[in-house]
């Protein structure tokens, strides 16, 4: 496990969470910015401008967070990330195994009441059904 930090000077976005997947992506800064063109020689060239993968959240404080790299991108050098990732938008999303949308069940009994004394119309019922066991 190769754990950094990655400090940043704006607030943290609240919906971050611990087990989240982080990215960094190349923010166009002109050819000559020396920290732009570390990360390309590391990842790739200037014109490919790629979303790399720098590995999950570990702990989120007030101004910075923790990545394990070791689960991102192999082309990721824990000794120089601080310069690989220098400029660089940093995003995040969810791990889908964590946060699935949907309620997880086996069945479910639903009970439509209508107390209303006047006529009524159902214009529409749907469910979502999300496996709970696999």
């Amino acid at each position: 496990m190769i754990i950094i930090k990655i400090h940043f000077l704006n607030p943290i976005n609240s919906s971050l969470q611990v087990g989240d997947i982080v990215f960094a992506s190349p923010v166009n800064l002109g050819v000559n910015n020396a920290l732009s063109q570390s990360f390309h020689t590391s990842v790739g060239s200037e014109e490919d401008n790629s979303t790399m993968k720098l590995g999950v959240v570990k702990s989120i404080q007030a101004s910075f967070i923790t990545v394990d790299i070791s689960t991102g991108s192999s082309q990721l050098n824990s000794i120089d990330i601080s310069n690989q990732i220098a400029n660089h938008f940093i995003s995040f999303a969810k791990n889908i195994a964590v946060n699935e949308a949907g309620l997880k069940g086996y069945y479910a009994d639903v009970k439509l009441v209508n107390t209303s004394r006047e006529k009524t119309e159902l214009f529409s019922v749907s469910s979502d059904v999300a496996p709970s066991s696999k």
